[in-house]
């Protein structure tokens, strides 16, 4: 029986006491202990999916207690560590791994694993709702926790190789309650705008369940953990932080953290192939980024989960706008013109628009997979792959044309990786690092400029302009007569001859040139070995040539076999021109992409 004095816990802790001072020698017959300690978790737990919050907190507080007493001995008991990993479907695993803290010695699950733990949650509908509530209540309660975790992250989170699948593990998967919640906290943006960190957890718990539902190799919580890391990153290595406002990044943050939640695990050319209803909703317009915005925005229309209380209205509308067109900005087939666009704003700096800068660093966040080590890049596209594949399956029980890459038996996995690197994701990251460079690069000089007491030249520009808040009125003679005060731009003078810029670092580069390589290796490799039944399922037309010499070659053999590889990926971002397979890529296409 339960009650609101907190009587359960108080008797669980009295009970381990006493056992413990009656026999001192109690911690050197622990595996027969900790397995009772187990037993009686697992009952509390199915206790606890069936009562209030408030009677949830009281049992939790009953496993802190139990907590207290395993950790001394969990760590060093081997026949518990195996009882544990029989127990690892068991419905108390979450709450006994939650509330010890100890998971460095777990391994990832097997797919088939999460996939029959995961049918197994949504059997019960009521399950799912309390799991979300209890799960936010645990986050609370194991404040103790979060000193180790600030530690890591203080160490770990800038780093451009930082490993969000050891972040799943150590936090059994809630990398992004926590990196959400440190990154709030680091920024001061709690402070500013009072962000209630209790409904705060709430939130990003709930859209920890979200990314769950339909338990995506690829696109799930781990993946929005992965491109809120990156998104951060970037932020603080560009430096880009000083041009933007403390509500853009609020909203960029949130916009990566949300971007894929309830991913279907299918692209929006499957939707609109079978014409399911989101694509019926959203008019077959960026299908899934408009359903990932839509549930973002409603979970915050629960007051249990709103934790912006303090951001005035006008606050919100605008961070809202941004958030949307950062989601919305990750849909591929806007990828070639948020490129070209961005390119084409670089003849003039000060035309770039501030939207246009926070959505391609979403965007390259969010492809960011082949710029990190090759452990960490060929995790990703085994998962997404495997993403990739069910789908095709799918395709293929609906009698559907099966999507580019989503074929088992004839996707050539080195070669489509070596497209997507060189054709989309390396040009993505040099259009953002470029465009970026600039607008430092206008901001230290401005700078240089004011220390050295010379002549600022002012350039308005659009609603981008660099210094827009502190944009001076300059008195002219009007030609009526008439003294007015308007804005004056003024052309860049030689006075800053002194001036010399560092540009940013581009720690990815190293990464795309490098897993290049490693995929090139495994054509090699495959190659080398007659009947390999290895990753490269189908071949493509040799002689195999580089992206560069395939761009000037006049040989139109080769030039057709990059156009193949090209147009599966173009097709995969659903361009409405796809280069035909005899086509050649034009020349603007290939320095556009």
């Amino acid at each position: 029986s339960l009650d609101y004095n907190d009587s359960l816990a108080t008797t669980t802790r009295r009970r381990i006491s006493s056992a413990i001072s009656l026999a001192p020698e109690f911690s050197t017959h622990v595996s027969t202990r900790c397995s009772d300690v187990v037993n009686l978790t697992e009952k509390l737990m199915a206790i606890g999916f069936n009562c209030t919050m408030d009677e949830q907190s009281t049992i939790l507080k009953s496993i802190e207690y139990l907590r207290d007493y395993c950790i001394p001995t969990l760590a060093k008991d081997d026949e518990l560590i195996v009882e544990n990993e029989n127990r690892r479907d068991s419905k108390a695993n979450f709450w006994f791994k939650s509330f010890t803290g100890y998971s460095d010695y777990e391994e990832d699950y097997d797919q088939d694993v999460r996939i029959k733990k995961s049918r197994s949650e949504k059997s019960n509908s009521s399950r799912f709702s309390k799991r979300m509530v209890v799960e936010s209540v645990l986050l609370r309660q194991s404040s103790r926790h979060e000193d180790w975790w600030s530690g890591y992250l203080n160490k770990h989170i800038l780093e451009w190789e930082f490993n969000t699948f050891e972040l799943s593990r150590l936090t059994n998967r809630h990398g992004i309650t926590v990196l959400f919640r440190y990154m709030m906290i680091k920024t001061s943006i709690v402070q500013e705008f009072k962000i209630d960190l209790e409904k705060l957890n709430s939130y990003t718990v709930a859209v920890e369940q979200g990314y769950r539902k339909f338990n995506n190799p690829y696109h799930n919580e781990v993946h929005g953990a992965d491109v809120l890391q990156a998104t951060y990153s970037i932020i603080n290595i560009c430096q880009i932080s000083k041009w933007l406002s403390s509500l853009e990044v609020l909203a960029m943050l949130f916009a990566a953290m949300v971007h894929d939640v309830e991913h279907t695990g299918t692209n929006n050319v499957f939707h609109q192939q079978v014409q399911s209803e989101l694509a019926m909703l959203y008019n077959d317009k960026s299908v899934l980024e408009n359903h990932h915005a839509s549930v973002a925005f409603k979970l915050l229309s629960n007051e249990d989960y709103y934790p912006f209380q303090k951001i005035q209205p006008d606050q919100f509308k605008q961070f809202r706008r941004i958030a949307i067109d950062c989601i919305l900005a990750t849909d591929m087939a806007s990828h070639f013109n948020q490129v070209a666009h961005l390119k084409k704003m670089m003849a003039d700096p000060s035309n770039i628009v501030r939207q246009d800068i926070m959505n391609i660093i979403i965007h390259c966040a969010d492809v960011s997979g082949p710029g990190k080590p090759w452990d960490i890049h060929e995790h990703w596209t085994n998962d997404l792959l495997e993403e990739f594949f069910a789908q095709g399956d799918k395709e293929k029980e609906l009698g559907l044309t099966v999507s580019p890459l989503c074929s088992r038996e004839s996707t050539n996995i080195p070669e489509s990786q070596i497209s997507f690197i060189s054709y989309i994701v390396q040009p993505a990251f040099q259009a953002m690092a470029d465009a970026i460079d600039a607008i430092i690069q206008e901001i230290r000089r401005q700078e240089y400029l004011k220390a050295k007491g010379a002549p600022v030249a002012v350039t308005p520009g659009r609603r981008s302009s660099f210094f827009q808040p502190t944009r001076p009125n300059i008195k002219t003679d009007d030609p009526s007569g008439s003294n007015m005060s308007r804005r004056l731009t003024l052309k860049a003078e030689p006075t800053d001859s002194g001036f010399v810029y560092q540009p940013i670092l581009r720690p990815w580069d190293v990464y795309f040139e490098s897993n290049l390589q490693k995929w090139r290796e495994k054509i090699e490799k495959s190659d080398a070995i007659p009947g390999s039944e290895s990753l490269v399922l189908e071949r493509l037309s040799e002689p195999k040539i580089s992206a560069d010499e395939i761009t000037k070659s006049e040989n139109s053999k080769n030039r057709a076999t990059l156009s193949e590889s090209f147009s599966d990926i173009v097709a995969l971002t659903r361009m409405s021109t796809v280069p035909e397979v005899s086509s050649v890529p034009d020349d603007s296409i290939c320095a556009d992409t």
